[in-house]
This record gives structure tokens, sequence and C-alpha cells, in this order.
């Protein structure tokens, strides 16, 4: 079944409850329904509330979640573990906190136990870590790490000299957050520090995708749902002295002690450091296991993003070789990727690793960009169509277990887009169809989507596929000339400002409407990579007027122009006048078809 969400009218009438977070008594407005069927849990259901007084927004009821129970346990423990579980977020801010070597670390809700191993291997922490879940049996076991397997208790005594403590996606769960967070702050050392991770309250609208929605909702399991202010307000009721909170998308991030502290600006001695916990940890799992696979393409994922790519050829092979090995395909061969269209999530994890979409994906990157041999996008076109392929049958099998999965969603998203703007810049038809299936993956994204693909057709001079593109997805060019200089700008919205010009330039154009683009993207950019393009365009429409007067002037600007242009820009600058120059033969050739 999935997840059902119902908004509640402006009209519902509100509920007299006082707030979990802050204690607030009187109405509160209804922000939602939601309900789910979960295995192992049957029907969950939840009303979640507002607080006007501090911002966030809590569940009605208490529902009786048991996590102790996951009627799919071994099959989510693989798929967490390989796709879904959250290690850099997790290792970032455990990376942050200021204790050297030998600190006492406790972790509540540890799951699988990653951010408790990073914090014991890796910064040489004595640790421990409670959670009562299935995975973090699993975890305990995998990585050999001292995890109680049992529920916390607000009330228990758990010491007063923890240096630093993580709550990761708990306080969420947590019905009582007061007496919850009272008992952490006892359990401190002077000096020490409580960090906290929960879902953004703020990404919480009717605007924002079901897909999105989901993890933030997890339906039957989140009691409370924190903004900035509320979670810095509940950490002060608490008592805390000192309070660092940042919104980092759709999750937040708390620090809080009694003693005043720095959190380091900058991830890269954290990404660092999570990339070594990356690569030690893998050599230590067995090949083509759950936990190998999860770590592998990690840190794969981490060498492709950080341009580490002798370390991505190292590793490829592996990823490859334990394919072959464990499911029978190439990774390196689209062609014999199996048809996994339809299966059921147990179904499908026989026939392909869990992270396939993803490493399809990382390798288009890695072959466009790596330093290997030169390849063009066109090649990378089959790869391309396996990732968004892969991750659309993955999101499939996931939803109706209620667990959509941001990855593999964006996976599908950015492997159409990227196959979409290909299409579009060697000028094949099909790129349209391309672009609708990528803006029905991604409607939000339809505009930039579109106007990627505008700009490859118009460069490819097919003015008849580019038409139809901005008719379509309503580029019009009067939203970019309201633009003024110093306002936000890109490069997305520059070239298709230009290329809207070039289009006007074509036998059946307004001449009027590409010399205003045209002075528009040099007003915009004076010294840009498309300033001397666009003057050439303005000549050429001044010319084609005739008004050569101004013909003549944008002639004489644009030969004193090259002097003034970064050396950087000019071998760019001088490919779009080539280009400008080219798009106009082949107009003429084609009649403006």
């Amino acid at each position: 079944m999935g997840v059902h969400i119902r908004w509640a009218a402006a009209s519902a009438a509100p509920v007299d409850t006082a707030c979990r977070n802050c204690g607030d008594a009187g109405p509160k407005p209804v922000l939602l329904d939601a309900d789910a069927a979960l295995p192992g849990q049957g029907l969950q259901q939840v009303r979640l509330l507002d607080c006007p007084r501090c911002g966030c927004a809590f569940a009605e009821q208490d529902n009786a979640f048991d996590y102790t129970e996951d009627g799919m346990s071994a099959l989510n423990i693989a798929h967490y573990v390989e796709v879904n579980a959250g290690l850099w977020p997790i290792i970032r801010t455990i990376a942050r906190l200021p204790f050297g070597l030998g600190a006492k670390y406790l972790e509540i809700g540890c799951g699988f136990g990653f951010g408790l191993d990073y914090a014991i291997t890796e910064r040489g922490w004595a640790g421990r870590g409670i959670d009562p879940s299935p995975f973090a049996a699993a975890g305990r076991d995998a990585l050999d790490l001292p995890i109680e397997s049992r529920y916390f208790q607000p009330d228990e005594a758990l010491g007063t000299d923890a240096d630093a403590i993580l709550a990761s996606e708990v306080l969420e769960h947590i019905g009582a957050p007061l007496p919850f967070l009272q008992s952490l702050r006892r359990a401190l050392a002077p000096g020490g520090v409580l960090a906290l991770t929960t879902p953004n309250r703020a990404r919480l609208r009717p605007d924002v995708p079901v897909a999105e929605l989901v993890p933030i909702l997890s339906v039957g399991a989140h009691l409370l749902l924190e903004s900035e202010g509320s979670l810095r307000l509940l950490l002060q009721r608490v008592g805390f002295a000192h309070v660092v909170t940042e919104a980092k998308g759709d999750q937040l991030v708390a620090y809080a002690s009694d003693a005043a502290f720095e959190v380091p600006d900058g991830d890269a001695a954290p990404r660092a450091s999570y990339r070594a916990y990356l690569a030690r940890r893998a050599r230590l799992a067995t090949p083509g296991g759950f936990l190998w696979w999860g770590l592998q393409v990690r840190a794969y994922q981490e060498s492709v993003a950080a341009s580490d790519w002798p370390e991505a050829e190292r590793i490829w092979p592996m990823l490859r070789r334990a394919c072959q090995a464990g499911f029978g395909f190439d990774l390196d061969d689209p062609a014999s990727l199996p048809d996994t269209s339809g299966l059921a999530l147990p179904t499908l994890r026989e026939r392909v690793p869990g992270p396939l979409p993803n490493l399809l994906y990382l390798r288009v990157l890695h072959r466009l960009n790596g330093s290997g041999p030169p390849v063009g996008s066109v090649e990378m076109e089959p790869w391309l169509r396996g990732a968004a392929r892969a991750a659309r049958d993955l999101t499939a099998a996931l939803r109706p277990l209620a667990a959509e999965d941001q990855a593999t969603i964006g996976v599908e998203r950015a492997a159409l887009a990227m196959l979409a703007a290909s299409l579009a810049d060697r000028a094949d038809p099909g790129a349209l169809a391309a672009l609708d299936a990528a803006v029905e993956a991604d409607p939000a994204g339809r505009v930039v989507i579109a106007r990627r693909c505008f700009v490859g057709l118009v460069n490819a001079g097919r003015t008849d596929l580019a038409r139809q593109v901005q008719a379509r997805h309503d580029l019009d060019a009067a939203s970019l000339e309201a633009w003024r200089p110093g306002e936000p700008w890109d490069a997305g919205k520059r070239d298709a400002l230009f290329c809207l010009g070039m289009l006007e330039l074509a036998p059946d154009g307004d001449l009027a409407s590409a010399r205003r683009r045209f002075a528009l993207v040099q007003a915009l950019e004076p010294e840009g990579p498309l300033a001397l393009p666009a003057l050439q365009g303005e000549r050429v429409a001044a010319d084609r007027m005739g008004d050569t007067d101004d013909a003549a002037g944008l002639s004489d600007t644009a030969t004193a122009v090259p002097q003034l242009q970064p050396v950087g820009e000019m071998a760019h600058a001088s490919g779009w006048i080539k280009r400008l120059g080219g798009y106009l033969k082949g107009v003429a050739r084609r009649g403006g078809r």
C-alpha cells in the first residue's frame, strides 16, 4: 500500500492539547493525517499538529511502534547497509566533536553502529551504544561492537563522565523529549557535548514531493518534528548554556554543552577521515557481502566526487568482479543488465546488487571526467538508461514497503536529465521524449532541464525541435529579460537567454528581440564568456534590420572587446562565435527548419 498523506484544510478544527516540545497548552492546528501499512507493524496512522508557539510539529497520539520487531529484518538490514544508511551525515557530526584519543563516547539509538564504529576505530574513543532494533544486533555482530540491545530508559543512570553523546535520528521517536534530553545532559562530563540530528520540520510542506516526505514522516515511528527554532528552544529548556544548530536540507544538526565550544567550519578534514574509515573497513569486510557492497560503493562514490581517479580505478574492478561472481552480469556492459521491472524487493535483490542504480550513474561520471581515454556523453547513454531503469525498478519495489529512498530517486532524475541533454546536444529527435521522461521524474526541475535541452538543440542547429521545447515548457524570454545586473544569475539562465537570441536570428525570427536579448547578456555579464558572442549576435541582427550605423558601431566595439576579456575565457568565447557562424549557415541551408 505505500503512504497516504492528507493535508488538513484551513477550516479543520484545532485540537486542544499540550505541545510535546515546549509544553504550551491550548488549541493546536491540524497539519496532516497520514497512514501506511508496514511489514511487522500493521496499519500505522498519525495526525500531526502544529505548535504556534515553538514551531514544531508533533503527533496527537502515541503510537505503539515496536522497534524490536521487523517483518523483513534480514532484507531490510542488507538494503539499509548497501543503500539507505546515511554514513556521511553521521560521521560528519561525530568528526566535528572536539575530543582526542581516549574520550568517552555514548550513542543512543546507534542503529547498525557505523557511527559508533567510526568513533572507536578512527577517533580512538572508548564507546558504547544502546539500541533495541534488529539493525543494532546485526551491526554488533558484523562490526564487533559494544552495543546493548535494549531500550534506553530516560530515568536510568548513565554515569556522569561522557565526553560526547550522539543521538542521531532519535529525538523524533521520543514522545516526551524533555526528560530524555535531561538524562543525557546528566550523563555528560564537565565540558561534554551532546550532538543531535533529527528531521527538519521546515521541509514538511504540501509542495514537497511525497517521496521526499515519506522518510521525514516515517508514519508510526516519528512523534516529533523539530524546526531549527523549536530544537534550540528545547535544548535551552533542558538547561544547556551553549547551543549550536544548523539546517542541512532535510536534516537538522545540533550541538549542546554547558561549556563554550566551537564547531569547526568546512568539511575537508571530516571528509578525509570518512574516506579513510570506508577504505579501512572495506578491506576487512567479506567480498560480495552486503557490508562489503555498502562500504565499497560509498568509497567509490567518494573517490569520484573528490576526482581521485587512481582510487576510483582501484575500486571499480573489484566492484565489477563482485557483480560478475554474485549476479552473473558485467557492470561494464549495460546490455547484460537483467530485467528487474515489476519485481518485488526480495526477488530484485537476488538479481542485482542493491546499489546498482548508483553504481551505473557513478560509472558515467567516472568515465566522463576521469583520467582514462576521453569519452563523450553519447558513449555513456547506455549506462544512463540502465541507471534510470534500475532506479525506477528499485523505487517501485520499495514503495509498497513505505520505504522511499531519496538517493535512488535522485539517481533516476539525474540520469534521465543527463540523457535528455546528451540527445539534445547531438540533435537526436528522441531528445523530446527523453525530456518528457526527465520532467515526469523531476517536475520541480522542469525549467532547468528544459533550458539545458533547449540550449543543446539550438547549438546543434535544430531550431524546429528547440521551438517545440520552448513552447511545451514555457521557456518565455520575458522571465529572463526581467533580470537586472546584480541580481542572482547562473550559467543556465545566461545560456538560455543567449540561445533565445540565436533562435530569433532565423529567417522567421524577431530580430528586434534578438538584439534585446543579446544586449542583456552583455549587460548582465559584461566580462563573461558570452559577452563577445552576444555582441557579435547583436551586430548580425542590427545588420539584417538595416541599421548599418549601429552594426558598424557594434563591429568596432567587438574589435576592442577581446583586449578586455580574461585570457581563460577567450577560448570559450571564440567557440561560441564559431558556433554562432555555423548556426547561421545551417539555418540558411535548412530554410529555418
